[in-house]
C-alpha cells in the first residue's frame, strides 16, 4: 500500500483545497492529512486564520478523501510523521517548491499544480470587508458558539481527534497499560501517594460519590456532611438512602463556611445521645450549584483534630482550585471527566487513601452496591483492568489529557491558567448591573447575581441567539442566577466576548424579568 501525506491550515476550505487533496489522493492509496494548529499557525506568522482546528480539520473530513487526519504542532514534525506512518510520498502545492526537497532522503517529494484564482488569504480579506462591524459589539456571526458551562467544557482539539478514531478492544496488555498509566498521573497530579488506591469507575461523579459513601462507610458510622448546595445535598441523601448516621452542616448562601460552624455541628450531633462518634466528613470542595469553595485547608485541620477521615468530592474543583491528597490528609478524593479534565460525560475517578480503604474492607461486612464493590474494582485495578466494561475511549483520552497537564507544568500550572481566565473576566464585569454572591468563589465559576430577576430570559438570549451557553439555576434561584464556568478549552479572548455579549445585552435593556 502507498501512503501519501499532505499538510495545510485549511482555513476557510475552497476549491484549490479541495483539488489539492484530490491530486494528493490519486498519487497513492492511502492518504494523510496534517492539519496545523492554532499555536504553531501564530508561530509561523500566520494570525489571520479564521476558523478554529477543529472546524478546519471537519473541513478536510467532509470531503471523504483523507484516510487519516493528524495535527501538525512544530516545526520539524513533517520527517517525524513520515517516519513513524510509513510514508511514500509528501506533497504539497507547487507554492512551496523546492521547500521541502530535503525530505527526499526518507521519501518521494512531489509538488501539485497550484489552483489559481482562489486562496485563503483573498478570502479572509474579502469577509473582513463584507463583515466589518463596530468594535466591542459582538454579533450572532462574530460570536463563535462556545460552552462556558460547568460540564460539559470546551474540549481541547487533541481530545477530539483522538475521539474520533475506532476504539480497541479493552482486554489486553496495551490497555491495561493504559489504565495503570492513568492511575499513576492522576495520583501524581493529585499529590497522592504511591500507595493510595486509585480507581476508575464508569458513571457520573454521584456514581463516585456513591461508591464513596456506600463503600467506605456503615451504619457504625456517623458522619458530618456539609450541606450548603445542590451537591452537598446530595452527599445528605447518599447518607440517608444509605441509612448512614449523619449531621448535616447547613451553610446559606453567600456565606462561608467557618470552623465554628463545624465545631458546633459536631458538638450537636455528639450531645445527641446515639453514642456513635463521628468518623468522617463529607464535603464538596466547589458546589457548582450556587459557585462556593470551601476552604480545604482549615477543613483538613478540623479533620485532623477530631480523627476524622476527610472525603473530598473535588469534581467542581480540580484542576482548578488547589487540592492536595497528601497535604490535606484527604481519604477519598472524587473526580469526574467532564469538568477540569475537559473530558466527556461518564468516567468518574475515586483516589482512596490505604488507611480507608483497609478500614472499609475491614468494616463494610457486603458492599451496598456489586457495581460499587470497592474490593474487587481494586483488585482489578492492580492489573490495569475494571471490573466490568469502561469507558473505552475516554480512558484513552484520559491518559493524554494527563500527560498534555504534566507536561504543561502539572496541576499548578492548570489552576493558574484557570484562575488567569477567572480574573480576567470578573474585571470586566465592571459597571454592569450584575453582581457576584459574598461567599468565597472557586476559580472554575464566576457566579453572575440579578437581584430583580431576569437571568432566565439572558440564558435563553444568549443560548438561542448567540449559540453561548453558561448553567442555569433551579428553583428560588432560576430567575437570579446564571453561573459561568472557566473550565476546559477557553481563552481569555472568550471571556473578553462573553463579557462584552452580556454587555451589550445588559446595557441596552434587552433582558427583562418575566415578573
Amino acid at each position: 500500500m502507498k501512503k501519501v501525506i499532505t499538510y495545510g491550515t485549511f482555513d476557510l476550505f475552497h476549491y484549490g483545497h479541495l483539488r489539492l487533496l484530490e491530486r494528493a489522493k490519486a498519487l497513492g492509496d492511502w492518504l494523510i492529512v496534517g492539519v496545523t494548529s492554532e499555536r504553531f499557525d501564530k508561530e509561523r506568522g500566520k494570525q489571520e486564520v479564521r476558523q478554529g482546528l477543529m472546524d478546519r480539520i471537519e473541513n478536510v473530513r467532509q470531503t471523504g478523501l483523507a484516510d487519516e487526519i493528524i495535527i501538525e504542532e512544530f516545526t520539524g514534525q513533517k520527517k517525524e510523521d513520515i517516519q513513524r506512518y510509513g510514508a511514500d510520498i509528501f506533497t504539497v502545492g507547487s507554492d512551496w517548491e523546492g521547500k521541502f526537497d530535503y525530505l527526499r532522503q526518507w521519501c518521494e517529494v512531489v509538488y501539485l499544480p497550484r489552483t489559481e484564482g482562489v486562496s485563503s488569504t483573498e478570502l479572509r480579506e474579502q469577509t473582513k470587508a463584507e463583515g466589518a462591524r463596530a468594535p466591542g459589539r459582538p454579533d450572532r456571526i462574530g460570536l463563535p458558539k462556545k460552552l462556558f458551562t460547568l460540564g460539559p467544557v470546551e474540549m481541547f482539539p487533541e481530545t477530539r481527534v483522538l475521539l474520533s478514531r475506532p476504539l480497541p478492544y479493552f482486554r489486553t496488555a496495551a490497555f491495561s497499560d493504559a489504565v495503570l498509566e492513568c492511575a499513576a498521573r492522576l495520583k501524581r497530579v493529585a499529590c497522592a501517594p504511591e500507595g493510595a488506591h486509585a480507581l476508575l469507575l464508569t458513571c457520573s461523579g454521584t456514581g463516585a460519590m456513591e461508591a464513596a459513601v456506600s463503600g467506605c462507610f456503615g451504619a457504625r458510622d456517623r458522619l458530618l456532611v456539609v450541606d450548603g448546595g445542590g451537591f452537598g445535598h446530595r452527599f445528605a441523601e447518599l447518607c440517608a438512602h444509605h441509612r448512614i448516621p449523619h449531621e448535616a452542616v447547613k451553610v446559606p448562601f453567600g456565606a462561608a463556611l467557618s470552623r465554628e460552624m463545624l465545631e458546633t455541628a459536631l458538638s450537636v450531633g455528639s450531645a445527641g445521645g446515639t453514642g456513635t462518634r463521628f468518623t468522617g466528613l463529607l464535603v464538596n470542595h466547589h458546589d457548582t450549584s450556587v459557585g462556593r469553595l470551601y476552604d480545604l485547608d482549615m477543613i483538613a485541620d478540623f479533620c485532623r483534630a477530631h480523627g476524622l477521615y476527610l472525603i473530598v468530592d473535588a469534581i467542581g474543583s480540580f484542576l482548578a482550585d488547589p487540592v492536595d491528597f497528601a497535604g490535606h490528609g484527604i481519604d477519598a478524593l472524587i473526580v469526574s471527566s467532564q469538568k477540569g479534565l475537559a473530558l466527556p460525560p461518564g468516567l468518574a475517578a475515586l483516589l482512596l487513601s490505604d488507611r480507608l480503604f483497609q478500614t472499609a474492607k475491614d468494616r463494610v461486612a457486603r458492599p451496598a452496591a456489586l457495581y460499587f464493590d470497592l474490593v474487587a474494582a481494586d483488585a482489578d485495578a492492580q492489573r490495569g483492568q475494571t471490573p466490568f466494561t469502561p469507558a473505552v475511549g475516554t480512558i484513552l483520552a484520559l491518559r493524554q489529557r494527563l500527560e498534555m497537564i504534566e507536561e504543561g507544568g502539572g496541576a499548578a500550572a492548570e489552576i493558574e491558567r484557570t484562575a488567569a481566565l477567572a480574573r480576567e473576566f470578573r474585571a470586566r464585569l465592571a459597571g454592569l448591573p450584575v453582581a457576584t454572591p459574598t461567599h468565597p468563589l472557586s476559580n472554575a465559576c464566576t457566579p453572575l447575581l440579578f437581584p430583580d430577576g431576569g437571568a432566565g430570559a439572558l440564558h435563553r438570549r444568549l443560548s438561542e441567539e448567540h449559540g453561548v451557553w453558561l448553567n442555569p439555576n433551579g428553583g428560588e434561584l432560576a430567575d437570579k442566577l446564571l453561573r459561568v464556568g472557566h473550565l476546559g478549552n477557553l481563552s481569555a479572548g472568550d471571556g473578553e466576548m462573553l463579557a462584552s455579549l452580556l454587555a451589550s445585552l445588559l446595557t441596552e435593556g434587552h433582558v427583562e424579568s418575566p415578573e
